[in-house]
């Protein structure tokens, strides 16, 4: 059985300017990766712009009826709003996560202001963004990585005909690779912008290919199980990544390079989801993963 096959060549030499326009310079790029693994990211007609008073009702498309608001300025009406709904999306979830945490602060009596370059923040805000970075944000990632997979589609598949079809594996192949590429741009480990097409790009994926893997139709029920030890694992290395993330940024900015020592964590760490990815999600080996730095 083969393995996963990565190739992200190191760049010692980078370009300071590039790197501290990198925030604005990946934003497009990594929209329409967001767009490629949710093509329909949080849109539902029960989110509607706050900007009510008089009261109204209707019936969603979950045949639920929801009370709304709606008012009229100038004579033009506004956008009706709902009165109380619950949303199960991430922007909901991290807004109430943010209510909860600032109630919590004002409880135990740290709702003061601080100074946070030149700028009056509360210490909840403050607090909370720092709980962002380094839990929020690695967790929002890790969760990027799979939930675009068909997973269980696939999984039936393969019970049900032993067969991988050949486009669901193109499709996994091609985007996992942009994936790559745009997670190489965003944690600095390359200046150039990802390509669109693998072959525009050196940096290189190649996935075991299901037709060459004898795949027990089985497997699929228990390889989530089998995984899980792997998957915190993964988790914990995958926050130490984030934290690497703006010392990279720095020591670009003041020397110019690339550290090699992040450079190795990185794409060790980038290689290890690869190899549970193959394994457990895409589904397109039966070959247990080797533990991280095990390269």
């Amino acid at each position: 059985m083969s393995e996963v096959k990565v190739d992200i060549p190191y760049q010692k030499i980078h370009s300071r300017f590039t790197v501290l326009l990198r925030p604005l310079l990946a934003l497009p790029i990594v929209m329409i990766m967001f767009l490629m693994i949710f093509p329909n990211p949080g849109i539902s007609t029960k989110r509607l712009f706050d900007t009510g008073a008089q009261t109204m009702s209707y019936v969603s498309d979950m045949d639920a009826k929801q009370e709304v608001r709606s008012s009229s300025r100038g004579g033009r009406m506004r956008t009706p709003v709902l009165a109380e709904a619950e949303y199960h999306d991430w922007f909901s979830l991290v807004v109430s996560m943010k209510a909860s945490f600032n109630q919590a602060f004002a409880e135990a009596g740290y709702d003061r202001s601080i100074g946070v370059l030149g700028h009056e923040m509360s210490l909840s805000d403050v607090a909370f963004g720092l709980l962002s970075y380094f839990l929020l944000v690695p967790f929002v990632a890790f969760s990027l990585w799979f939930f675009y997979v068909v997973n269980i589609a696939v999984a039936m598949t393969l019970l049900f005909r032993k067969k991988y079809p050949d486009w669901w594996f193109a499709w996994n192949q091609s985007l996992q690779s942009f994936v790559l590429r745009v997670y190489c741009y965003t944690l600095f480990l390359t200046d150039r912008a990802p390509a669109l097409e693998s072959k525009d790009s050196e940096i290189s994926l190649a996935l075991p290919d299901p037709k060459m893997e004898r795949l027990n139709r089985f497997m699929p029920l228990v390889k989530w199980i089998l995984v899980l030890p792997y998957l915190f694992v993964y988790l914990v290395t995958l926050m130490v990544a984030f934290l690497l993330v703006p010392v990279t940024f720095v020591s670009i900015l003041l020397t110019g390079k690339l550290p090699v020592f992040i450079y190795r964590y990185q794409t060790a760490v980038i290689r290890f989801y690869l190899r549970i990815a193959s394994y457990a999600v895409l589904l397109v080996t039966d070959k247990y993963p080797r533990m991280i730095f095990k390269d």
